[in-house]
């Protein structure tokens, strides 16, 4: 497979994020119209020599008071595997924000500015937003 890369097991972490899961008109209040109900979302995340990071599409998702330990150890059975394999298939990660101040985000904040440029050339105020 062409996709297939090696790694070393210093490149691969777990990265956790809180999401909303889903959002519980009942519960909602002024402090929380829409009664979002907040958890975490736990991915492995590897990062390349140039600051690139991708993300493995199979997240482990959890909230209420034991999410960390029920999360964390989910996502460590897979970190450990995708750890000593040593090879990855790019076919089933996705790439993400890269590591600041790298190369990759050097690339990255390239491109924004040009496609910022070429958008107020154009006038296109949507298109600036986004990438401004």
């Amino acid at each position: 497979m062409k996709n297939q890369i090696k790694i070393l097991p210093e490149q691969v972490d777990i990265h956790v994020s809180e999401v909303v899961l889903y959002n519980d008109y009942e519960s909602a209040d002024m402090g929380n119209p829409s009664g979002a109900v907040y958890g975490f979302v736990s991915q492995i995340r590897l990062t390349l020599d140039d600051g690139s990071c991708y993300l493995h599409n199979h997240a482990e998702k959890g909230s209420g008071r034991d999410w960390e330990a029920e999360v964390a150890e989910l996502s460590e059975e897979l970190l450990l595997k995708v750890q000593q394999r040593g090879v990855v298939n790019l076919d089933h990660w996705s790439e993400t924000h890269a590591r600041y101040g790298s190369q990759a985000w050097q690339r990255e904040d390239a491109e924004r500015n040009d496609q910022f440029q070429a958008a107020y050339a154009r006038g296109d105020v949507a298109e600036m937003e986004r990438w401004g």
